[in-house]
């Protein structure tokens, strides 16, 4: 599970990954948002963390 996020959302984004995938969360910035077509998955805007649980 991938979950993109602005710094508003970083929290719900965090939960619904511990929610889903019942593992801990990485939580990545995104440096280069420029080329970032994906917004945060609540509201849209920039998305400036990846939150995953992916290893």
């Amino acid at each position: 599970m991938r979950i993109y996020s602005c710094m508003e959302h970083i929290d719900e984004a965090l939960d619904e990954v511990v929610d889903k995938d019942e593992l801990a969360p990485i939580m990545e910035k995104i440096e280069d948002t420029n080329n970032l077509s994906t917004g945060c998955f609540m509201c849209g805007k920039e998305a400036t963390y990846l939150v995953s649980s992916e290893y």
